[in-house]
């Protein structure tokens, strides 16, 4: 074990799956055709830096952030691809956008008016521009795209890159009268305002993407990928034609064990207690670390491939887990003995089957909630390690 890691509690995470996954999501797009994966939120969870770092060895030509410091943060790690910016700015933060060259996706006129302000005559700056289509967060009213058009023409300065919206159902998208149509039609309407100019036009996201494929192959627009980048299929109502790898496990290993006789309690409130005599595994990790507290008694993990369930209210810094019938298939189980939160259990026990995986999606739909913040909650403290098909790559 890598002596810099003094829990054994970590995420590993597969670059060459992720780097299979963008290449399968770019092959759905056109020749030319604008890709930008997300990598804001610290790449969902899997760590920006590295992510972005592989994804630029893959031939990406663009990635998206959210904030101007997962900008700064990438560009001071090297990454040289344009950085779209798709958060909001002002102007305390444009002559750091500028120094680290990051491109903003504008969505109201007090930013282009800060710019303005900010670029010279005679420079050549890219930007986008992001119109409202009914996801009412951010984004230009529609019915103001030919007063922008008439901004760009009297601000030489500017270069219109891309123009964007951002869809609010996208697993509908193709389908008759589905929210994602009406959108679609109302961007249209703003990208008439641009004609003449050349620029990306983008608006797919992951299910959107997934779902246009699957239903006739055709993608007019340009693509945000982000959860199906990391392998995790989005949801989508026709069946998918590609297939996608999980990039991220989430491991860690029994530190202590205890024989518990009937009736005995386990953590905080004694929520649950033996109702046979039972081992119970301590392990390493808890909400702190991002393993939520509403897995207690209704969570699992993999121990030996087999599932085990999460017993009593998980902790800070620790949860409990039944391995009674863990042990009774497969013999004694003690300290050392690794689990997986997220992920598979290494080809052990293949036998198994599909009982030796547990899905971000599959823990999502047990606390309600959605794989992108089981993934987004695990937190800083937990090093993630990275590895190739030829063996790690490295630990942060």
């Amino acid at each position: 074990m890598n002596p810099r890691l003094h829990r054994r509690t970590y995420v590993e995470v597969d670059l060459a799956r992720l780097e299979r996954n963008f290449h399968t999501l770019r092959k759905l797009l056109p020749p030319n055709a604008f890709c930008c994966p997300m990598v804001k939120a610290n790449a969902y969870g899997h760590g920006d830096v590295e992510v972005a770092t592989q994804l630029e060895l893959a031939g990406v030509k663009h990635l998206g952030v959210g904030l101007v410091e997962e900008g700064v943060r990438l560009r001071e790690a090297g990454v040289r691809v344009p950085l779209l910016l798709f958060g909001i700015f002002e102007e305390f933060s444009v002559d750091t956008i500028l120094e680290n060259k990051l491109t903003p996706v504008i969505s109201h006129w007090s930013e282009l008016e800060i710019l303005a302000d900010h670029v010279p005559f005679g420079s050549r700056f890219a930007l986008h521009l992001k119109f409202n289509t009914g996801m009412n967060r951010l984004g230009f009213d529609v019915s103001e795209a030919l007063q922008l058009r008439d901004w760009l023409d009297t601000h030489q300065q500017f270069s219109l890159e891309g123009v964007a919206t951002h869809l609010l159902r996208g697993e509908d998208a193709g389908e008759p009268d589905s929210d994602s149509g009406a959108q679609l039609e109302q961007f249209a309407r703003a990208l008439g305002a641009f004609q003449g100019l050349r620029f990306h036009a983008h608006a797919l996201n992951s299910s959107a993407a997934v779902q246009l494929h699957a239903r006739d192959g055709r993608l007019s627009y340009g693509m945000r990928p982000g959860l199906a980048l990391y392998g995790v299929m989005p949801s989508t109502r026709a069946t998918p034609k590609i297939q996608l790898e999980p990039c991220l496990s989430f491991r860690s290993h029994v530190v202590m064990t205890h024989r518990l006789n009937v009736g005995e309690a386990v953590s905080y409130n004694a929520i649950w207690k033996a109702s046979r005599p039972s081992l119970i595994g301590v392990i390493p990790a808890g909400y702190a670390d991002g393993f939520q507290r509403q897995f207690s008694n209704s969570g699992e993990v993999l121990c030996r491939g087999r599932r085990a369930p999460v017993v009593g209210t998980v902790c800070m810094d620790y949860f409990m887990v039944d391995l009674t019938d863990v042990e009774a298939a497969s013999g004694a189980v003690g300290p050392g003995e690794e689990v997986v939160m997220i992920g598979d259990s290494h080809g052990e026990n293949q036998g198994i089957g599909l009982e030796a995986q547990l899905g971000a999606d599959e823990l999502a739909r047990r606390v309600s909630t959605i794989p992108y913040e089981i993934f987004t909650r695990i937190s800083e403290r937990v090093p993630r390690h990275y590895r190739r098909s030829d063996g790690v790559a490295g630990m942060t």
